[in-house]
């Protein structure tokens, strides 16, 4: 492949488009999971039906469907958010550790 050369632009242009590409694959990830979310949200909340519930050790009253449906999604969005946040302080401790680091190498 003799005269082949990419430039650093084509490569830095192809990173950042791929860059957008996996950001709409996420959005429409995201539009398509709201939108099932949606649509068992609304099937439970038109179904009157009570459901045991049962857990390995123990036994609970029956509760309705959109109870444990629409617990779900709130425990899920509960758990996204904390697995968001929680690892920004810790990182911010490990970015703060290799500076102090690198200045201490420095002196």
């Amino acid at each position: 492949m003799a005269g082949f050369h990419v430039s650093y632009e084509d490569s830095l242009l192809f990173i950042m488009l791929m860059i957008w590409l996996k950001r709409i694959f996420y959005l429409v990830l995201f539009l398509v999971c709201l939108g099932f979310g949606a649509y068992i949200l609304l099937i439970s909340l038109r179904n009157d039906a009570l459901v045991n519930f049962d857990l390995f050790f123990i036994q609970l009253q029956q509760v309705p469907i959109e109870v444990l449906v629409i617990g779900a999604f709130l425990l899920g969005g509960l758990l996204g958010v904390a697995s968001w946040l929680i690892p920004a302080p810790l990182k911010a401790l490990k970015n703060k550790r290799k500076i102090n680091q690198a200045k201490k190498e420095l002196i």
